[in-house]
């Protein structure tokens, strides 16, 4: 076994040494033990000892080791990272996070894979065979055990990993319970609140800041001299050169306060930052071959040094957002959404959460503590400032409460998220048909690790509700139960596991495949928009409701609606058709936006995740021997795809030829592969200039 000389390890990978949150970790056995787990604040390191467990991890066993993260981007970011880090050492690192249908047996090669939740889930499920070489899980932002809907994912996951006994490292934000999350890994807990700047806490309320220090109480206040308490904090943060994060609770609010921000921060630009920024601002409009409203107003605010970031951003536009932000530091100010803040790994100089409450649907309620946590700790650029300054804004009325909830109370402790009928109907059948699991007893014996039987002992209610999710799949036709008691999925079951849909969704798009009736267009978007994997549907106005469910009437949709509890929720499925209904007919991302009110990037997840439903209900088909509805389904995925009428089917075959291309091309005569291929490249060229 060749040595670990951390030294030397350090300095390769540009460090001198190590902070001293790390370096107590390693003193007290982090390198060696089975199970970890570092509860740290943000920008505290967690990161860099992941690191070194992996290269060692290489080094002494050649062994692969799965990174795992919440969100595609973030995993983008890490494989950027890593695949220059880690190729020192002779090591190659890999990015799987989509197609779910796939085994990914490229991944073979690789001695580092990166994964969000979903997809290693996916992975598990298909047993893949290079998963037998892992020997190490870093399981990153461990703290969304307590998300609504990656929760229960995130803990079936960890049970897998547990069950196949890799070394198991678990990175995670502070938390209150994290002794309880530890005892349930049977991790070593290595828990610290250092930073490599200081966190200043204020409140702004009244056109005032009080700053508190955790520990100390009241350390100071200072009054603001303009009514706009927003954008004179932002200035002072500029003229300290630093940039700042604001935190809003709405997309609209994001764009607003941008927008406001930037006419504040344009006149303190040095001309190179404008030139930089004037850059950027050109590469954001040109990301569609016709910009958006959003677009428009996205450039405008870059050019101003300030930028907006939501789900409504594609991923173009994010990512030249975070370099000008982190790499060229011309982009003085984001205005973000509170829901975004576990999105962006930004460090700034000062973060304002401006809106410590948010819109429920029915009234609006202050965010929880870990959110706040999660936003106040992107404060403090560890190579450009001495201290991180966050400020929670209020009106004078909540200060005691903001005071006493954010700076002085405790994060919330993290619950299983597991008790939840939808996710252990897909968990259960995933299970299942991936043979983890082949009987009622070792379904309990499965989820008797997991961290809801670990919380709350008694778990014959669980084990009531997996029965009862049993039945429902049984009753789907998704498994058998034989007369010894074994459990085995049906060939139909055993697709819908690994295409990795909702059963219900599943069940839904059996019974659409069934129907002997001819199926339009809009009949295929409204079974595509039935699936649980569509929500939130693009909800309707009460003024659109009569001439809506006139249309759908007119269209012979309305005989769909006996099958929804209430004509609002048949309207919303109906509306959300229509959207995709427009998108295959080619109308653009700006006619999009100002019909539905739907931006890019929200467009773009919704697109995918109806690409893949066409997919799955073909795949179905296929198993069901429905050849006509597999044609339908193919041909229907392609076309929401590249958003196309089906006349372009053919020429977007073409490798490189989507949805701008592919109609200048048609419309200049050239409507096949093959056409394309007889053409020489310069006529080709002038067709797609013109």
């Amino acid at each position: 076994m060749p040595d670990f000389n951390l030294e030397d390890m350090l300095k390769r990978i540009g460090y001198d040494n190590l902070n001293p949150m790390q370096a107590k970790a390693v003193a007290d056995g982090f390198l060696d033990c089975k199970k970890a787990l570092v509860c740290a604040p943000t920008a505290s390191g967690k990161t860099l000892l992941a690191t070194l467990a992996i290269i060692r991890n290489f080094q002494e066993t050649k062994s692969k080791a799965i990174y795992v993260v919440p969100l595609k981007a973030l995993a983008s970011e890490k494989y950027e990272e890593y695949s220059h880090l880690l190729s020192q050492f002779g090591m190659k690192a890999a990015l799987s996070t989509s197609d779910f249908d796939s085994s990914s047996d490229d991944l073979v090669l690789a001695d580092v894979v990166i994964s969000t939740i979903e997809k290693l889930d996916s992975l598990l499920r298909h047993k893949v065979d290079w998963l037998k070489s892992a020997n190490l899980a870093i399981v990153d932002e461990a703290h969304l055990l307590n998300d609504d809907s990656r929760g229960a994912t995130l803990e079936i996951v960890m049970v897998k990993l547990l069950n196949l006994n890799v070394k198991l490292v678990a990175l995670s934000a502070t938390i209150s319970n994290s002794g309880e999350i530890a005892a349930w890994l049977n991790a070593k807990l290595f828990q610290s609140a250092y930073r490599p700047t200081k966190l200043v806490y204020g409140i702004c309320a009244d056109s005032k800041i009080t700053y508190f220090d955790k520990e100390k109480g009241e350390t100071g206040a200072e009054k603001l001299s303009s009514k706009d308490s927003l954008n004179e904090i932002a200035l002072r943060c500029l003229d300290r050169k630093g940039q700042s994060l604001v935190f809003v609770a709405s997309r609209r609010n994001a764009e607003s306060i941008a927008t406001d921000l930037g006419l504040a921060i344009f006149p303190k630009l040095a001309p190179g930052e404008k030139e930089k920024l004037e850059d950027i601002s050109q590469k954001a409009l040109k990301t569609f071959p016709t910009p958006t409203m959003q677009c428009k107003a996205l450039a405008a605010c870059i050019r101003n040094g300030v930028a907006f970031h939501h789900a409504g951003i594609p991923s173009k536009q994010r990512s030249l957002i975070q370099e000008g932000f982190k790499k060229d530091r011309a982009i003085k100010a984001i205005c973000a959404t509170t829901t975004l803040a576990m999105g962006i790994d930004y460090p700034a100089s000062y973060v304002v959460v401006r809106d410590l409450k948010r819109f429920t649907g029915a009234f609006s309620e202050f965010i929880p503590n870990f959110e706040v946590q999660q936003m106040s700790g992107r404060a403090g650029r560890p190579r450009y400032d001495k201290e991180g300054v966050a400020i929670l804004m209020c009106a004078p009325k909540d200060r005691e409460y903001v005071l006493e909830n954010y700076i002085y109370g405790d994060a919330e402790k993290i619950y299983s998220k597991l008790a939840n009928a939808a996710f252990l109907r897909m968990h259960c059948l995933g299970l299942i048909a991936s043979e983890y699991c082949n009987s009622f007893k070792s379904l309990f014996l499965f989820f008797e690790r997991s961290l809801f039987a670990h919380q709350y002992g008694k778990t014959e209610e669980l084990f009531e509700m997996i029965e009862g999710v049993v039945f429902e799949l049984r009753e789907m036709g998704f498994i058998t139960e034989r007369k010894s008691g074994s459990l085995i999925p049906t060939p139909l079951g055993k697709r819908v596991s690994e295409l990795y849909i909702d059963p219900l969704s599943a069940s839904e798009f059996v019974d659409f495949i069934k129907l002997k009736e001819p199926k339009g267009v809009l009949d295929f978007l409204y079974a595509i928009n039935s699936a649980t994997e569509m929500v939130p549907l693009v909800s309707v106005k009460r003024s659109e409701e009569m001439a809506l469910f006139a249309e759908a009437e007119k269209l012979e949709l309305s005989k769909y609606l006996e099958s929804h509890y209430d004509e609002r929720t048949f309207l919303d499925k109906y509306k959300s058709s229509k959207l995709l209904d427009g998108w295959i007919s080619e109308l653009t991302e700006e006619q999009i936006l100002g019909e539905f009110g739907l931006p890019p990037g929200i467009l773009a997840a919704r697109v995918r995740n109806a690409k893949w439903l066409a997919y799955s209900i073909s795949e179905l088909a296929y198993m069901m021997n429905e050849t006509e509805v597999y044609r339908l389904a193919r041909r229907m995925s392609r076309r929401i795809s590249h958003g196309i009428k089906e006349e372009l089917l053919n020429i977007c075959r073409v490798k490189g030829i989507g949805r701008a291309r592919g109609r200048k091309l048609f419309n200049a005569g050239i409507r096949t592969a093959e056409d394309y291929a007889g053409m020489a490249r310069e006529d080709v060229r002038a067709i797609l200039r013109a």
